[in-house]
């Protein structure tokens, strides 16, 4: 044989070698991953979870140890590398390979949204509460959507200034049940007294002189609360007391009162703060 096909011979099995060691080095990484890939492995292959990430093929996750002494660590899956908007969760026990709990989302397939659509709304449209609330359904405008992150129904009827959100869900045995039937439109007591914060000082923010003084100081903070259902005090303090001061009426959008240095710190609660 000659000695330039030997030498050929020679670096063709170094190659084929180096080559082999290189899988057997990747196999033996892909198969001893870190605690905390394992965790995100064992996650991913829960049959709910796994149908979510069909969704999203670019999803990441991460993992971070929960209880040591159990060896039990929290994975978080999000819905794309920059890891901004959450997808599911779940808390997996390493010793067991087991997914104690999860949280994640239930996408249906078009043939399911329209059966379970069809289920829902029966369900709803015989339910007395329901009729009673609304009289004749004919007169309402409906309006059906699921959501899959609440894995829940949103019945929604309109008609006028008038609303209610039927949101049906499933129950321990797998069967539709109401959950809630609230009107979608309607503050609760302390989103609509939040809003009223917001509005007056909102309100008291339109004064020309209010940021005539207030351009006098580095830092201040706004405090207001109400005087009356419809009429609020916005007090605006710096340097450790009250600047000015304004009264406003968030119903009329007027305000009523202005002044500076109205020493009125002590009368109106803290109970929205503006920087």
């Amino acid at each position: 044989m000659k000695r330039s096909v030997r030498i050929f011979l020679l670096m063709l099995a170094l190659l084929m070698v180096a080559a082999g060691g290189v899988y057997l080095s990747s196999r033996t990484a892909f198969a001893d991953p870190s605690p905390a890939q394992q965790a995100i492995d064992i996650a991913a292959r829960q049959p709910v979870i796994a149908a979510a990430l069909t969704h999203f093929p670019d999803w990441s996750a991460t993992a971070d140890e929960d209880d040591p002494d159990e060896n039990t660590w929290y994975v978080t899956f999000y819905e794309d590398q920059q890891q901004e908007e959450w997808l599911a969760e779940a808390l997996v026990d390493l010793d067991t390979a087991e997914v104690l709990e999860f949280y994640a989302p239930v996408f249906l397939t078009p043939e399911e949204e329209a059966r379970q659509q069809a289920e829902v709304e029966a369900l709803v449209l015989a339910d007395a509460q329901v009729l009673a609330l609304l009289g004749d359904p004919e007169n309402w405008q409906r309006y059906s959507s699921y959501d899959p992150y609440e894995v829940a129904w949103h019945v929604q009827f309109e008609h006028g200034l008038d609303a209610w959100d039927v949101i049906v869900v499933r129950d321990d045995d797998d069967r539709w049940q109401i959950e809630t039937i609230r009107d979608p439109w309607a503050f609760n007591e302390e989103d609509q007294q939040q809003a009223n914060r917001d509005k007056a000082i909102e309100l008291a923010f339109e004064s020309d002189k209010l940021w005539q003084t207030l351009d006098a100081y580095d830092d201040w903070t706004a405090l207001s609360s109400p005087l009356t259902e419809a009429q609020w005090g916005v007090s605006f303090l710096a340097d450790d007391k009250e600047v000015y001061f304004v009264r406003v009426d968030i119903v009329a959008w007027e305000i009523l009162e202005e002044s500076a240095q109205s020493n009125r710190a002590d009368v109106y609660l803290p109970l929205q703060v503006v920087k």
